[in-house]
């Protein structure tokens, strides 16, 4: 049993470090970056915070809070209830999808 026990905390141990590279390897990619239209630079979709867990949404008063990365390239945000999924592998194109709508084509700048 103290085997099992020190086995299970290892394993925790493993999964929140990952979890956290993780992390820290997506706001990397966004923090301080603008969401704009990949086919029409002047259309902005949101800016994300100095540390990118923030996104305020241009001409709305919406800002969604970072609530976990799913992985290296993925980030999700939410605001009432309201999940949104940023993706990037390399910060500088990606996606944004807004809950039940199709994603769109960012470039992050």
């Amino acid at each position: 049993m103290k085997n099992l026990s020190k086995l299970l905390a290892l394993g925790l141990v493993l999964f929140l470090g990952a979890c956290s590279v993780s992390e820290g390897d997506f706001l990397g990619k966004v923090k301080g970056k603008t969401m704009v239209d990949s086919t029409q630079s002047a259309l902005s979709y949101g800016t994300f915070s100095a540390d990118g867990k923030t996104i305020t949404i241009e001409g709305a008063p919406t800002i969604y809070t970072f609530k976990e990365a799913t992985d290296d390239n993925t980030g999700v945000y939410e605001v009432s209830g309201i999940k949104a999924i940023a993706t990037t592998s390399d910060g500088k194109t990606g996606t944004w999808k807004v809950s039940t709508f199709d994603a769109i084509n960012v470039n992050f700048e």
